[in-house]
């Protein structure tokens, strides 16, 4: 699988609508490209006239520009994107990565439902009328240092697991989420569906909190329509918001510590209960198949069943509907190297439009 060229931008508005105030742009970066030739150029004429280990020197760095403080790639840094999805569970040995808009508010239930026998504090805490879900087995709640979860991370008695998403799903997921107009109440379920039905003894949900203006921040409106979620992928800076950061980066950078990872599967609806069992398995969770929190956030599927969880969107099943070739591109490959770090394949009705 290749990373592809998206060349029909007839079918981006935003493009077709804005291509005069583009073409200053690329005069400035055929300017650029100019100079920089030129500068090669000097390079090349340079390594002639000096000595065999002084060009050797200079080549080397121009291909090779030294890392900033020498960092060892190896080792967990502050500033590294999203260490505190990395949760610790001591009691069983387990490090889960959570990415966002991978069931991420499930698995965080789920831990803390885990560590609830150990930790009663972990049913404590409320915001918004029910139980603060994130921040609680960050490894800062723990009390470990970045070196404690390095040695953590690359102890192999340490089981290490995460769940990734196809991305054209996922997309479309965060989109519906928080970008998509509520047209039923609270996210978008019908009434009766509003207070969620939770494990824990604070589990109302307030329906009317305030939005959070994530995609007011990140694509400059409220309720922007999907073709302008994509095209913002297109220009810089990137979107830093969690829901639309490549999955890779997740947790100190997946692309750097997957190799550690003994469990690394995709999250579906329709095996996810399935999988989370074999994961709780794995780390000699006993009676896990009892856990209240278990059995609400992955319950047993059945055709026809809608998800009683007012996080999920469903978006499995609605994603086709969202895209055209060309967005199904863009956004493909915006998040190509997701692909390529796990393995996936597009969706068969993706690969269907070539």
């Amino acid at each position: 699988m290749s990373r592809p060229r998206c060349t029909s931008p007839r079918r981006s508005p935003l493009l077709a609508r804005n291509w005069r105030g583009l073409l200053p742009v690329v005069v400035l970066l055929l300017l650029i490209k100019g100079l920089q030739a030129t500068r090669d150029e000097e390079l090349v004429e340079l390594q002639v006239d000096v000595s065999g280990e002084l060009a050797h020197s200079i080549d080397d760095q121009a291909h090779n520009p030294p890392a900033i403080n020498s960092v060892n790639p190896d080792v967990l840094r502050e500033g590294d994107f999203a260490l505190d999805h990395l949760l610790i569970v001591p009691e069983y040995k387990l490090i889960f990565c959570f990415i966002a808009k991978v069931s991420s508010l499930s698995f965080n239930d789920l831990l803390r439902s885990l560590r609830a026998p150990f930790d009663p504090g972990m049913l404590e805490g409320e915001a918004y009328g029910r139980i603060i879900p994130f921040g609680r087995n960050s490894y800062r709640s723990h009390n470990w240092s970045l070196q404690d979860l390095t040695d953590a991370l690359h102890d192999p008695a340490w089981l290490k697991a995460v769940f990734y998403r196809e991305p054209l799903t996922r997309f479309v997921s965060a989109y519906r989420d928080k970008c998509g107009k509520r047209t039923h109440g609270a996210r978008g379920l019908p009434p009766r569906n509003r207070r969620r039905r939770a494990w824990s003894p604070l589990h109302e949900r307030k329906a009317n909190h305030k939005h959070d203006k994530i995609c007011l921040r990140s694509f400059g409106e409220d309720w922007p329509s999907f073709e302008t979620v994509v095209d913002r992928l297109l220009r810089e800076p990137r979107v830093t918001d969690p829901h639309w950061r490549r999955q890779h980066e997740f947790c100190g950078g997946l692309d750097r510590f997957i190799g550690e990872f003994q469990f690394v599967e995709v999250l579906e609806r329709a095996t996810s209960r399935e999988k989370v069992g074999e994961l709780l398995a794995r780390a000699h969770v006993p009676n896990f198949n009892s856990d209240a929190a278990f059995n609400l956030r992955f319950p047993p599927t059945a055709p026809g069943d809608a998800s009683r969880d007012p996080h999920a969107t469903n978006a499995d099943a609605a994603a086709r509907s969202y895209y055209t070739p060309y967005l199904a591109c863009v956004v493909f490959q915006y998040y190509y190297d997701d692909y390529a770090l796990f393995g996936m394949q597009l969706p068969e009705w993706a690969r269907a439009w070539g």
